[in-house]
């Protein structure tokens, strides 16, 4: 019995030492950070999103590791993480995974969320469910059909629904 307890205990602080996304970032990379800083927090370089890299905003997402984190930056300060759809090992703070359910996002929280209808949703039960903390920051759940599509964490920029808008 102890042999299995110390097993289950070791594993668990397998999964705990993982980064994790929430309202201060994702592990050593941490809203507020600049894009060389970011680099250097996640020891990877860094890959300029599609739209270019433009003075007001702009994302990256790290040359190898997960390859659904994106970083937003704006005026070259990370704003917001975001994991858009991977359903490894990556979490929220909060335990939550991509493909988890409503029921599980609500019952990781102690407060009840901001509820709003998701912008590109069915009107009905697609939604964004939203945490903040007293210091502006927070952590936004994309739900679809029931389920965790894509989480983000850090300033009110987890609010912009398409891209930097």
């Amino acid at each position: 019995m102890r042999m299995i307890l110390a097993g289950c205990l070791l594993a668990g602080a397998a999964v705990a030492s993982e980064p994790v996304i929430g309202p201060d970032g994702f592990g050593k990379l941490r809203i507020g950070m600049s894009e060389r800083q970011a680099a250097r927090a996640l020891g990877v370089p860094l890959l300029v999103g599609g739209e270019g890299r433009n003075a007001d905003c702009y994302h990256v997402q790290p040359a190898r590791g997960p390859v659904a984190l994106a970083i937003m930056l704006q005026k070259n300060r990370v704003v917001r993480v975001s994991n858009y759809g991977d359903e490894g090992p990556m979490r929220s703070d909060h335990g939550i995974r991509i493909g988890d359910s409503e029921a599980v996002v609500l019952r990781a929280y102690a407060t009840p969320p901001q509820r709003s209808l998701h912008a590109y949703g069915d009107g009905v039960h697609d939604v964004y469910l939203t945490w903040w903390r007293k210091d502006g920051r927070g952590v936004r759940y994309e739900i679809t059909g029931g389920k965790v599509t894509a989480m983000h964490g850090g300033s009110d920029a987890i609010e912009l629904v398409e891209g930097c808008s």
